[in-house]
């Protein structure tokens, strides 16, 4: 006897085989929510069914994102619950499923018409609009309008076809005349929305003999050569379809059976508005009177059943080449219920007739040609099945829906196959496997693709947790999220912290995983099993993580080989495409949540790039980066310090405070024309900031005071202003203003503070108390683009200055929740894209620009400015942010020519931003080597010896006469020391004198960085340093 036909009488013998056999799992992944056609599977999990027989059964429920086809094919589930056209198309595309079981031996899918369409017979179909549903759905539709002679284009002769979402919205809102619709779920929707059984006509693709069968059980071919796993299915058919025999008989008991597993909050995602979570009682009907029928008149008829099975052998034998003995016999179950396995090599030639007794091709296996003989036997056109999708070079082709990016990049080259990682559909990152069910643009992402790099890090972090829980069992993991130039991930272990030397060991581990090439494979579980799952681990952070997912939102989970974690996605194909090019940084302490309450975990920083170069110049960077960091030279330089008494604000030394006022001397002089400077106060009222909304949005960003004293008056709250712009608004209220006023620029050096976690504070870079060099423009709409252009210019041009010339400007768009009318939003953002495409080609392409859709503030849209500094490093500094709301909530307003009131548009602007942030980027920048103009101390006039004391004195005052910075150093050491440690100070110019230049009025220059000391005239040296610390602005001007 054959291979096929002794797998079969196998799989019948276990099935009549009482035989008890140590738990055994099996992982079943249903083709929908959880709701009633598989309350078999739910009762026989509920009754003990499938724990008699030895089994563990885990169910997951299915999703609109969820294709059985691939989580089986990703190793996710052991069997799978599918539809036959769905199987037919996964066997089209090479996926080698075989049907072994099929509970329903009937349609559930019928087309439910309005009778007051006129429609009584399919004759009335001619000239009406009919709802069918897709991917896979619409091939008995289209063999039934040919059997009807009915084209489907339109027309009074035909019938309009409409792409049906899996809900009844067009039928409700009569959008079509009839609409598809499933016996136990979306004809039930119909009734709730009110419309009664008496309303409607119903025609069932059973009735008419073009029936597809649905809710077939399903396994890969290849499972099927292994003995023990057909003893397993086996089981588990059996045991499911005793669950089924027990909900038939016991509707009730079952419908709460499935109720009690629907963790979703919603009976189905499917269910338009009319099918939420106020008709939970509906859906409990509708669940409890489900499919039962078709299973009790199947047992009825186990005549019909051996008909249709010897049916199927005749026709195998008419239509190919095997002989009646491969076909597979009908098999022997409890209460008669129908189960078949498929195994046979060659798919059988269905005859003329699509649709007549199309389950029992399931008999068989499901091969390619029958994909194909059904669409062209139910004379659908490829262009009425087909997606649209747009390539990156213009072109458009048309695919079946549910074609996955790794069959599009197949099709396009196995090159470009085996380059790509994921996707990009209209523009956001995918799964190379997700399915694709709607008309969208498409990129292919490669490996080399900087879009990609987001990903390698993604799964870098995913790597390294398993790396962790492998070699440290019993590390709970927490979250792991890519991070600007890499990624970390948070571990709470319980022997104590990681160190340092641990790191070596992760990332030995982490390369050993990457070597397996494990895929990476997405399963939608339900809550309760995926709490399940992390509590059975003790993965305590990862329950909690998942009750605060809202419920009815998919949990995803993302396996590799046997590890597996709670993840959004998207993730590259497989590990290996992560490659060696990542580096294990540094651990440190991080609280739960961020907050102190919680506990403390360990959190391991880590890089990853496409290549060994990107790693390389990364890690070259990180090092200049160390060499430059600011709070070191800050100490070097002495220019400042931190202490415990005062977080967050700094104590400004001499030199340092020099730094700050030159940088302040420079922006005033850059707004004496067009500004005019103002000074608001630094605490205010608790009640402005209730007005201005800060105080409702902003509060816990605020320091509040409050007098001690025991007046009322004292009583009052007071708020350390966080923002100049309220204050600002005062300023141009007071006194009447009219449209020639306008615009107004008012402008403030103004100290402000906002209150930053301890653990996000880092040096002058991001500080409790700061100074912004704040201006608000008040002006008319009409003003709105000069202003933005005029704004644009000063900022380039004091970036200029300091050397930034990698310049990005980026114009962030409306966010969802914001002020304003639409037309108001409109128009500001017109007016800004308009100013964007003016900067950039004013700049003759020197600066970048972009947009960062929905990223604008609340009040209106904004530009950002980005700078690139000496080592690569991109800063966002200047801001123009466009306000709506603030004058109007203080009531503000001017006079327009009309004399009637109008609110004035008001223009956030900052150049630097934080005074005290844009100095810890030029102490980075320059590396401490400021320029000449800018620096603290310009010069320091040494000796070599004490001979030359009153000389150096003499050059020291002449060089303080001319405004120079200088300082002298007449102390007895060694000059090279001197230089030494002035070099260190990072002073530009020496002067160093000995006795010779005092007896020739001549100085011997060091500068900064050079090895070669110049010998000069007093003269000539006093006058190039004047001349080199004249600030840049003064200089052009």
């Amino acid at each position: 006897m054959k291979r096929t036909l002794a797998l079969s009488l196998g799989l019948a013998a276990a099935l009549m085989s009482g035989t008890a056999y140590a738990a055994d799992t099996v992982t079943l992944q249903l083709k929908w929510v959880t709701q009633a056609q598989f309350d078999g599977y739910y009762v026989a999990k509920d009754k003990g069914y499938y724990e008699e027989e030895g089994l563990d059964v885990t169910i997951k429920p299915g999703g609109p994102d969820i294709a059985p086809e691939q989580v089986i094919a990703g190793g996710g589930a052991d069997v799978i619950v599918d539809w036959v056209a769905a199987a037919l198309a996964a066997r089209d595309k090479g996926l080698p499923l075989v049907n072994i079981a099929q509970p329903f031996k009937h349609s559930g899918l019928m087309l439910t018409c309005l009778k007051s369409s006129g429609i009584a017979t399919p004759a009335d179909f001619k000239g009406k609009t009919l709802g069918v549903w897709f991917f896979g759905n619409e091939l008995p539709f289209y063999a039934w309008m040919k059997q009807l002679g009915l084209p489907t284009e339109g027309g009074a002769d035909g019938v309009t076809v409409i792409k049906q979402a899996f809900n009844v919205d067009p039928l409700i809102q009569k959008q079509a005349d009839c609409i598809s619709t499933m016996n136990y779920n979306e004809y039930n929707q119909v009734l709730e929305a009110g419309i009664p059984a008496e309303e409607l006509v119903v025609f069932k693709y059973d009735d008419v003999g073009v029936s597809l069968l649905e809710d077939g059980l399903y396994v890969m071919e290849e499972s099927l050569k292994d003995p023990a796993f057909v003893d397993k299915m086996a089981k588990f058919v059996r045991a499911s379809m005793k669950g089924f025999t027990y909900a038939a008989e016991n509707p009730e008991e079952a419908g709460q059976i499935i109720l009690d597993n629907d963790d979703t909050g919603a009976p189905d995602p499917r269910a338009s508005g009319l099918h939420g979570q106020g008709n939970r009682q509906a859906d409990r009907w509708h669940r409890r009177h489900a499919r039962h029928g078709q299973i009790r008149a199947e047992r009825e008829d186990p005549d019909r059943r051996r008909r249709d099975h010897q049916g199927a052998g005749r026709r195998h034998h008419h239509g190919g080449d095997r002989q009646g003995e491969d076909v597979i016999p009908p098999v022997a179950a409890p209460a008669s219920v129908w189960v078949a396995t498929g195994f046979a090599p060659h798919a059988p030639h269905p005859p003329p007739g699509c649709g007549v007794d199309i389950g029992n091709l399931l008999s068989y296996s499901l091969r390619a040609p029958q994909t194909a003989y059904l669409r062209s036997s139910a004379g659908v056109s490829r262009r009425e099945m087909m997606i649209v999708l747009s390539f990156p070079d213009g072109s458009k082709r048309e695919y079946e829906p549910g074609v996955t990016g790794a069959e599009i990049a197949a099709g396009i080259s196995k090159s470009l196959l085996k380059k790509a990682v994921a996707m990009a559909l209209d523009g956001e990152l995918a799964d190379l496997a997700d399915p694709i069910r709607h008309n969208a643009a498409i990129e292919i992402v490669t490996r080399d693709d900087p879009r990609a790099l987001e990903l390698i890090r993604h799964d870098a972090a995913h790597v390294m947790a398993e790396a962790v829980q492998e070699l440290f069992p019993g590390t709970q993991v927490t979250i792991g999220p890519v991070i600007e130039n890499g990624f970390y991930y948070d571990f709470l272990r319980p022997e104590g912290p990681f160190t340092p030397d641990e790191l070596p060991k992760i990332e030995a581990k982490m390369r050993e995983i990457i070597a397996r090439d494990a895929p990476f494979t997405k399963e939608v579980w339900s809550r309760d099993e995926a709490k399940a799952h992390f509590s059975a681990r003790g993965e305590a952070f990862k329950v909690e993580l998942i009750d605060a997912i809202p419920a009815g939102q998919d949990l995803k989970i993302y396996r590799q080989g046997q590890w597996l974690d709670l993840c959004r996605g998207p993730h590259m194909t497989s590990t290996g495409k992560i490659g060696n090019s990542f580096k294990l940084m540094k651990v440190a302490g991080a609280y739960w949540r961020g907050d102190s309450n919680n506990p403390m975990l360990t959190r391991i920083y880590a890089t990853a790039f496409a290549n060994d170069n990107d790693l390389a110049a990364y890690l070259h960077m990180l090092e200049e980066a160390e060499k430059r960091d600011h709070r070191r030279l800050g100490r070097e330089m002495d220019l400042f310090h931190f202490q415990e008494e005062g977080p967050g604000v700094v104590f400004w030394h001499p030199k340092g405070w020099q730094l700050f006022q030159d940088l302040v001397a420079y922006m005033r002089r850059r707004l004496r024309d067009d500004y005019a400077e103002v000074n608001a106060p630094q605490i205010l009222d608790k009640s402005l900031w209730e007005i201005s909304g800060h105080w409702g949005w902003y509060k816990e960003n605020m320091f509040a005071v409050q007098s001690a004293g025991d007046e009322a008056e004292d009583k009052r709250i007071f708020a350390l202003k966080p923002m100049n712009c309220p204050g600002h608004v005062q300023i141009f209220k007071h006194g009447l203003k009219s449209y020639r006023d306008l615009p107004i620029r008012l402008a403030e050096f103004g100290a402000v503070h906002r209150y930053e976690p301890s653990g996000a504070m880092h040096g002058l870079m991001r500080v409790r108390g700061f100074t912004q060099d704040d201006a608000h423009i008040f002006c008319t709409e009409e003003q709105m683009a000069a202003e933005c252009l005029k704004i644009n210019d000063l900022i380039l041009s004091v970036y200029s200055h300091f050397g930034f010339d990698e310049i990005m400007v980026k114009l962030s768009t409306r966010p969802e929740k914001r002020v304003g009318s639409d037309a108001l939003w409109d128009h500001a953002e017109e007016v800004m894209t308009r100013v964007l495409g003016q900067i950039a080609e004013s700049s003759g392409g020197r600066i970048k620009t972009g947009i960062n859709p929905g990223e604008g503030a609340f009040y209106g849209p904004k530009f950002e400015y980005t700078l690139k500094d000496a080592i690569g490093r991109e800063w966002q500094c200047g801001t123009t942010q466009v306000d709506f709301n603030l004058p109007d909530r203080f009531g503000a307003f001017y006079v327009d020519k009309d004399s009637d009131k109008k609110t004035p548009v008001m223009i956030h602007r900052a150049i630097c931003g934080s005074m005290e942030r844009f100095l810890g980027i030029l102490i980075e920048n320059f590396a401490g080597h400021f320029p000449l103009w800018l620096s603290p101390v310009q010069v320091v006039v040494a000796t070599i010896t004490s001979e030359a004391d009153d000389y150096a004195q003499r050059v020291h005052e002449r060089l303080r006469k001319a405004g120079v910075r200088s300082e002298i150093d007449l102390r007895n050491e060694k000059i090279n020391y001197k230089v030494r440690e002035h070099s260190l100070a990072k002073v530009p110019l020496i002067f160093v004198c000995g006795k010779r230049e005092a007896e020739e009025s001549g100085i011997n220059v060091r500068r900064l960085g050079s090895q070669h000391p110049k010998a000069m005239t007093l003269d000539e040296a006093v006058a190039m340093v004047v001349a080199e610390t004249v600030p840049p602005d003064l200089v052009e001007a």
